[in-house]
């Protein structure tokens, strides 16, 4: 969905995927504009879903400018390592031995569960220690950072942050993040993992059309 200027990389042997769980912001810019009278063709919103997966976004109404996820480019996750140093991803590429032992390094072993050895998001509030302070603070400026990116793919003028995912269930999570993008524009907080109530109400309105 995304426009082609955001699929240029800076080399035309690549590509960008720009993909990412567009389903859940469609669902969640509708209930943020029918929720606040917004009218929804001509806001904008930013959309990050933070669960098991990152999923972030820049939406104008609810066509999709640009995503990513902590499976490329976004922040990392709970066993997704997300955006990575060129360099230090070809080096590690070739001392895995192969593509598939790259992608396990990277996709299954990476994030909360490489730094902390966690198997839910759940024991992240559990950890304690420097250690686990300090990531749970990088958490929280990597999601800052890529949502400050995409307030400029919008020009500034952003009418709402939506947030939600299993992580935003924890107050202390969302204040750290609020105090980090609160500049940017309100912010609205959906708590838990939205896959179902979106695919609930695409299932509605395919029924009702």
């Amino acid at each position: 969905e995304c426009p082609p200027l955001t699929l240029v990389t800076g080399t035309p042997a690549l590509t960008r995927r720009c993909a990412a769980d567009t389903f859940i912001f469609k669902y969640l810019v509708r209930q943020e504009a029918s929720d606040k009278g917004l009218e929804l063709d001509e806001a904008r919103f930013i959309v990050a879903h933070l669960d098991e997966e990152n999923h972030l976004g820049a939406l104008f109404g609810t066509s999709v400018l640009e995503a990513l996820t902590s499976f490329d480019e976004g922040p990392f996750a709970l066993r997704q390592s997300g955006a990575l140093p060129f360099d230090s991803v070809l080096d590690l590429c070739i001392a895995a031995g192969g593509r598939e032992e790259a992608l396990e390094l990277l996709h299954e072993q990476g994030g909360l569960a490489g730094y902390l050895d966690l198997q839910n998001l759940e024991d992240l509030w559990a950890c304690h220690g420097e250690r686990a302070d300090m990531i749970r603070e990088a958490l929280v400026y990597q999601i800052s950072k890529e949502i400050g990116a995409l307030a400029t793919v919008l020009k500034g003028n952003v009418h709402t942050i939506l947030l939600a995912g299993e992580l935003t269930k924890h107050e202390p999570f969302v204040e750290a993040l609020t105090k980090r993008i609160g500049f940017v524009a309100p912010i609205s907080v959906y708590p838990g993992n939205q896959g179902l109530p979106a695919l609930l109400a695409g299932a509605s309105r395919i029924k009702s059309t």
